[in-house]
């Protein structure tokens, strides 16, 4: 259809407007590709705290490897979201040199 500055008169104008309205009204809303169903990812909490969780705990470097993160946010996350957040007992000790994190109730107790 060509674009109009104005119409001849008004029962042409209604008889366009009218095919416009219902020819719209009859086609499907979208015409767009269907999306691929997407796997839900888990979560950085959720990943954290299933390493968490382990009986052997999990070292600050496995931490900063699976999340991405630097070691400050690793441990102002552990502070904040686990411990106050969560309210879990968290428990941080050294073994071999490295910090090793754990839950309380699975933290391994320390050799030093």
């Amino acid at each position: 259809m060509r674009a109009l500055a104005r119409f001849e008169n008004r029962k042409i104008a209604l008889r366009r407007l009218w095919r416009a309205v219902t020819d719209a009204s009859q086609q499907p809303a979208s015409k767009t590709a269907p999306r691929r169903r997407q796997r839900a990812r888990p979560s950085k909490t959720d990943i954290v705290l299933q390493m968490l969780r382990r009986p052997e705990g999990a070292t600050l470097k496995a931490l900063m490897k699976a999340t991405q993160w630097q070691a400050h946010s690793v441990r102002g996350f552990l502070s904040r979201e686990v411990a106050k957040g969560l309210g879990l007992p968290l428990a941080s000790t050294k073994r071999d040199g490295q910090r090793v994190y754990a839950l309380a109730s699975t933290a391994v107790p320390s050799l030093d």
